[in-house]
């Protein structure tokens, strides 16, 4: 082994005279077997400590993987490798060594040469300096020019000065005088130092718009009032130094240098925490960035306002172009001979032609030829006049598109000076929808008049407000008046609804008011007071009038005279009435004789005669229960009736009308279930809301022949309902229409078979109603039925009703 290090130094030494490169021999492990006397000069490493571990130890470690990755390639058989890295001297500097390397793969050994560049990289390193220094000043005056926020500028400069001087933070600001003459610093820009949550606040708020400090006894401070620059390398220990706050982080180092244009200090940069801290030198170096902070600053001052005008200005021609490009309205400009110089989009989309296509052509190649050929005579005149019979008006003319095709435009004219041009701006609008849609407008309207003139019933259209806006020759003939005497006022101060003692009636208004909040069509009855003090009774339908969006904007109310109608009604029920008092007395009297014959008290009767006289009872007993439902359905309508009303349990007298109507079920051999939760409570008579129910369930029963009857209880806000539903025979769309009217019997044959007054469902709607409440049929043929009945929760009914 001894002999092979010989041979090598013998090697080594026939061409290694004496020279400044290191050179040597190492294996691919990384050691060092052979150097030349330069190692010692340059790196201070004897051999033997140079030997005593693998070279890529004392590589810098930022350099260490390039390296590891050059012998790599040597070692895969790269002939010649050049790389530079950074070598560990004896006193703990780096020296930058430029390596030339080349592999022996069958010796397994790496024979390298290196120059010491460390100068060169100095050099280099301070040529970057510059040039970063440079290419940052470049950029801000560029950023300048082009007019790019201060406070953006002055971030990316301080980010380039803290880069460049290798310091931790600081500020470049702007020196202010205040009221007393004393000196100020307000920040353009400043490092986020922030320690705790309220210098966080502080900096979020201030830092945008600049942070002021006002503190003189600090080293920043002794800036403004000497002018001159302070270097504190120990600042804890300057007696300049005005302290730090409790949190702030640590001030190792600071530089503060003043700025000034000419002989006015306009500012200061303020850097701090530079490792090795801050020099004379470092000042002279960054006095091309103090005067450009200097001029960037005065720049700003005195073009403060005079780039906020311009800018001001640009935005405003750029908001007029975006406008005149983007209107839907053509715009075009012409000068005094008719000649298109501007054509906007608008024109373009209106008339087919692009912009070049016009540009320098008459502009009356856009209209129709009654138009164009009198066009150039109007401008003449106009220019030779000053008489003004088309500029500064709009009118409606005929326009050409470039398919030649004419259509209706809306035209405004207006005059312009540009320096001594007389120009000419037509602002044109396509009417050719607007025209379509008055004519469908016209043609709607003289058809609603035609039907609203032919219509048997009167008529009359409201706004939201309840203000009569339309009526119809029969509604004038129905209150006696004329139109002109109608039309504006509130619909309750033309129709006067009275009560039967002629006193005022809020009625039918109430009804309107619920169709114009509710948007639901409503139904009502009113008597309605004319000249002279006479009546009549009208019956009217209040629909909702809404606009294309579905809001209401109105009511249409459709009136119809009905007061012979209630006469008769009125006859009809005193007929009623009559008749049903002088059935009942004979009625009375046949019952009671036929129960004493039944009873034996005449003696004895046969078979025959007893089925006879119970056939006679019971259809006595029928006809009595008809009189007794006819006399309570009038009382009810007429509001007669006399009702106990409490405040009950819904839910307990649901629960009673299921065990009454249990045994009816179960003759018919049909299930009877529900849904029923507790604590449903209403205001009502008892007594009629039982006899309502056990008219739903017995219906439900007469007409299911099998499968089964089911109640359902809801609890809502505001209402409580009710649901009867049964699988039985279903009603028709037909019958459906007529279902709560009185004596209504269905054709249906079933229906005929199971027998009844017609007269049941009438009651159970008078009593829903007597409560305030609603119900609703659903049904279909051979599915079944569903009646829906509603009650409110805080209605109290009448107690007369």
């Amino acid at each position: 082994m001894r002999k092979k290090t010989d041979n090598h130094e013998f090697e080594l030494g026939k061409f290694s005279q004496p020279t400044v490169d290191l050179e040597c021999v190492a294996d691919f492990d990384g050691n060092l077997n052979l150097l030349n006397p330069a190692w010692r000069k340059t790196l201070g490493w004897t051999k033997k400590e140079l030997r005593s571990k693998p070279f890529f130890d004392f590589v810098h470690p930022d350099d260490r993987e390039l390296t590891i990755e050059a012998v790599k390639g040597l070692r895969k058989g790269k002939h010649l490798i050049t790389f530079e890295n950074r070598f560990l001297c004896k006193d703990r500097s780096y020296k930058w060594l430029s390596w030339s390397a080349t592999g022996v793969l069958d010796k397994k050994e790496i024979y390298a040469i290196a120059r010491d560049i460390t100068g060169v990289k100095k050099h280099e390193i301070t040529i970057q300096k510059n040039n970063m220094l440079l290419k940052a000043l470049e950029k801000a005056y560029s950023e300048y020019i082009t007019n790019v926020d201060p406070h953006d500028l002055f971030d990316e400069l301080l980010g380039n000065l803290l880069n460049i001087t290798k310091s931790e933070y600081g500020f470049i600001g702007e020196v202010l005088y205040g009221d007393d003459k004393k000196p100020y610093l307000k920040t353009h820009a400043i490092t986020n130092i922030a320690w705790n949550k309220e210098t966080r606040k502080f900096y979020e708020e201030n830092a945008p718009q600049g942070m002021e400090f006002n503190n003189l006894k600090t080293l920043f401070g002794k800036v403004m009032t000497s002018g001159k620059p302070v270097i504190a390398n120990m600042p804890a220990k300057d007696p300049r130094s005005g302290g730090l706050p409790n949190g702030h982080p640590d001030l190792n180092a600071f530089l503060g240098i003043p700025f000034f244009v000419g002989t006015e200090l306009i500012g200061m940069v303020g850097i701090a925490n530079r490792p090795g801290g801050y020099d004379l030198k470092l000042i002279d170096y960054l006095k091309p960035f103090l005067a450009a902070c200097a001029h960037l600053i005065d720049g700003y001052r005195n073009v403060k306002h005079r780039k906020l005008a311009v800018k001001a200005l640009r935005e405003n021609e750029e908001r007029i172009r975006a406008i005149i490009s983007t209107v839907i309205d053509g715009i075009i400009t012409i000068d005094s001979h008719g000649r298109i110089e501007f054509f906007n989009a608008g024109a373009e989309k209106i008339f087919g032609y692009k912009h070049k296509e016009v540009v320098g052509k008459n502009v009356n190649m856009l209209m129709a030829q009654e138009y164009s050929q009198n066009h150039d005579t109007y401008l003449k005149n106009y220019l030779t006049t000053k008489i003004p019979k088309i500029i500064g008006k709009r009118r409606e003319v005929l326009g050409k598109r470039k398919d030649g095709s004419i259509f209706p435009i809306e035209l405004g004219v207006g005059e312009m000076l540009i320096g001594e041009r007389t120009m000419f701006t037509g602002i044109i609008t396509d009417i050719t929808d607007r025209k379509k849609a008055e004519e469908k407008s016209n043609y709607l309207l003289n058809q609603l008049n035609v039907i609203l003139n032919s219509v048997g019933d009167a008529i009359v259209v409201t706004n939201n407000e309840m203000r009569i806006t339309t009526v119809n020759p029969v509604f004038l003939d129905l209150i006696e008046d004329k139109e002109s005497n109608v039309v504006g006022k509130l619909i309750n101060d033309v129709v006067q609804c009275v009560d039967d003692d002629g006193e005022i009636n809020i009625h039918m208004n109430s009804h309107i008011v619920e169709t114009v909040t509710k948007g639901i069509t409503t139904e009502c009855r009113s008597q309605i007071e004319i000249s002279d003090g006479r009546t009549r009774a009208i019956g009217s339908i209040n629909s909702p009038l809404k606009d294309s969006k579905g809001n209401i904007i109105g009511v249409v109310l459709s009136m119809r005279d009905i007061s012979k109608e209630v006469e008769i009604d009125r006859m009809k029920t005193e007929f009623i009435s009559t008749v049903s008092h002088e059935l009942r007395t004979p009625l009375t009297s046949i019952k009671g004789y036929i129960d004493l014959i039944l009873e034996g008290d005449t003696g004895d009767i046969n078979d025959l005669q007893r089925e006879f006289l119970e056939i006679v009872f019971d259809n006595t007993e029928r006809l009595n229960n008809l009189i007794d439902a006819l006399l309570d359905i009038e009382k009810i309508e007429s509001g007669e009736v006399r009702t106990n009303i409490k405040k009950v349990s819904l839910s307990d007298l649901l629960g009673t009308t299921l065990k009454i109507m249990q045994t009816s079920a179960d003759k018919k051999g049909l299930k009877l279930s529900s849904n029923i939760p507790d604590g449903a409570e209403i205001y009502a008579d008892k007594d009629r809301i039982v006899r309502l129910f056990v008219n739903l369930f017995s219906n439900a029963i007469k007409y299911t022949k099998e499968g089964e009857v089911f109640i359902k209880l809801t609890k809502m806000k505001t209402i409580h309902k009710v649901v009867v539903r049964d699988t039985g025979i279903g009603i028709s769309k037909h019958d459906q229409k007529k279902i709560f009217t009185r004596f209504f019997r269905s054709d249906d044959d079933y229906a005929k078979s199971a027998g009844g007054t017609g007269l049941g469902l009438s009651i159970v709607k008078a009593i829903v109603e007597m409560h305030g409440g609603k119900i609703e049929l659903k049904s279909e043929l051979n599915k079944g039925s569903e009646f829906i009945v509603t009650f409110p929760l805080n209605h109290i009914p009448d107690r007369k009703k």
